[in-house]
């Protein structure tokens, strides 16, 4: 059982630091971006990377500070695209081409830090070793959602952001940057995302065609919660990494089947997902 609940944890810290700086992105700048697993994959391989020189802290705020410069540029790509569907075209498009780098610049290898992560040692739970590194792992998440929501609901910054977004014609006459605030929104997000592949790196391997699987549990995730709800977001993935490790324990051939349906049985009932109390027009 503590095996079970230890798979739980992960896979929900896993999974809400990927589905956090998604709807983070869309809730900043209304971009729905499906290259997104491909920054979350970018941390796991930078953090791997430089952890075989560095400490593993290091290497895990280096691949953070990465993933924030590849979302800034990300947004210099995606600004002119207007409408939604121009979007889904454009970051398809960067997930093909992401997925092209890392096969040229990392091949066909397993990337992970491990060897790093097991030093970290274990704690008793239960007469079960449990890794240090898993609750770190769940430290993070948690503290990740703390700061967005600090940013987002208890700064200036934050105000902007949620002004830039609800109405960008009434934040602009009053003065709001509303572009610097679409691109800072963006690049967080990314780093968030970059972020949470760096730290999962401690138990989970990196390699060619992950993005295309993690970004079907992030938008499982986004979809169960309904665009744009950050609380909303940490609540859907530990429902879906629930059901997961369920799915996994008593019927393996069963796992992706079980998560959609799980989406398909919410939106049937809310399609606006679960946690949004209301639907904002722009």
């Amino acid at each position: 059982m503590v095996g079970l609940l230890l798979s739980l944890l992960l896979f929900w810290a896993y999974l809400a630091l990927l589905s956090l700086g998604l709807q983070f992105i869309y809730g900043s700048a209304r971009v729905l971006n499906l290259a997104h697993a491909s920054f979350f994959v970018l941390g796991g391989y930078l953090a791997s990377y430089f952890a075989n020189w560095i400490p593993l802290a290091a290497s895990i705020a280096v691949a953070a500070a990465a993933g924030a410069a590849a979302g800034a540029l990300f947004y210099f790509y995606i600004r002119w695209a207007r409408d939604e569907t121009t979007q889904l075209f454009l970051t398809y498009s960067l997930f093909w081409l992401m997925e092209a780098l890392f096969r040229t610049a990392f091949g066909y290898g397993l990337y992970n830090t491990t060897r790093q992560a097991l030093a970290l040692g274990s704690v008793t739970v239960a007469d079960q070793q449990v890794p240090v590194a898993g609750l770190i792992g769940v430290l993070a998440m948690l503290t990740a959602m703390a700061l967005l929501y600090l940013l987002v609901y208890k700064t200036t910054f934050g105000m902007f952001l949620r002004a830039a977004v609800d109405r960008p014609d009434v934040a602009v006459a009053f003065g709001v940057p509303v572009e610097r605030a679409a691109l800072l929104g963006i690049a967080l997000g990314s780093a968030v995302a970059a972020f949470g592949g760096a730290v999962s790196s401690m138990w989970q391997n990196f390699s060619i065609g992950l993005a295309g699987s993690l970004l079907v549990y992030a938008f499982a995730a986004v979809a169960i919660s309904g665009l744009g709800s950050l609380f909303g977001v940490l609540a859907s993935s530990l429902i879906i990494s629930a059901i997961r490790s369920a799915a996994v324990y008593y019927f393996p051939e069963l796992e992706i089947f079980a998560i959609y349906i799980a989406v398909l049985a919410v939106l049937a009932v809310r399609p606006q997902g679960l946690f949004v109390r209301y639907e904002r027009r722009v």
